[in-house]
């Protein structure tokens, strides 16, 4: 049995567990937050990750292995050039 989602209206998404939120960051060398996402516990990261780096120029890129994926490989290697 799949329970449907439901929003509370306070940025919060609700599941069975309760509510959760994912906070995805992009970061300077010190570790400040330069730009923020939140999306429902459930999502997936894969689709975050671009829009975090957009229009961010660095020299090193961290990122959890669930971010590796062939569209952003692409876009940091247009970043580069």
């Amino acid at each position: 049995m799949v329970l449907p989602k439901k929003t509370t209206g306070r940025g919060g998404w609700k599941s069975r567990g309760g509510l959760s939120t994912k906070i995805h960051a992009a970061v300077d060398a010190l570790g400040n937050p330069v730009r923020l996402r939140l999306t429902e516990g459930q999502a997936s990261e894969y689709g975050q990750a671009n829009a975090l780096i957009e229009q961010i120029q660095a020299d090193y890129i961290l990122a959890d292995k669930g971010c590796d994926g062939d569209e952003l490989i692409i876009t940091l290697k247009r970043q580069v050039q």
